[in-house]
């Protein structure tokens, strides 16, 4: 059997030019999935701020129409292009909303795909040899090269000896 099945991950590491003990940068996992839904990721901040927008007009609209309908006491006849203006904002509000979630959908579905392919890339690499030494439900991620940022507990609490080498992640 070739080396490279005996090696730790830390020996992989070392071998390929890494350091085993650095820790990979908290916000690195999130740049890389804003590279993948970039344009998806900026409409939808788009239309967060067109939705705030219409927030604060929503609010002087509101307010106006309760000053001159309570203070001034207009007849609500005299209001109704103010009102029909709250009402469109309302559907606007609504509208943004909605094209907010379906946005935010796809920005997940780009990055899903994205790390699918980078898994199955990185697999690919390492050749069949490598992935039927592996059980299916189990592969090694930490030899693959694909730890999970964050730390995923057994059923103990406990942090997985094979995502984490480190040691017990949980206190």
């Amino acid at each position: 059997m070739p080396d490279y099945f005996h090696r730790s991950s830390a020996q992989c590491m070392v071998s390929h030019g890494q350091n085993p003990t650095a820790a990979p940068h908290p916000l690195a996992s999130s740049r890389q999935q804003r590279n993948f839904a970039g344009r998806w990721l900026r409409l939808s901040t788009l239309l967060g701020v067109v939705s705030a927008l219409l927030i604060i007009v929503q609010a002087a609209l509101l307010a106006s129409l309760l000053q001159a309908l309570i203070i001034e006491q207009q007849p609500r006849t005299a209001l109704a292009g103010k009102m029909l203006l709250l009402l469109l904002c309302f559907m606007l509000r609504a509208a943004i909303n909605y094209a907010r979630e379906r946005v935010g959908y796809r920005a997940g579905q780009a990055i899903r795909q994205a790390l699918r392919k980078q898994v199955s890339d990185r697999l690919s690499a390492l050749g069949p040899a490598w992935i039927q030494g592996k059980p299916a439900a189990r592969a090694n991620r930490r030899d693959a090269g694909l730890l999970c940022p964050l730390p995923a507990a057994n059923d103990a609490g406990r942090a997985d000896p094979l995502l984490h080498p480190a040691g017990d992640l949980s206190a």
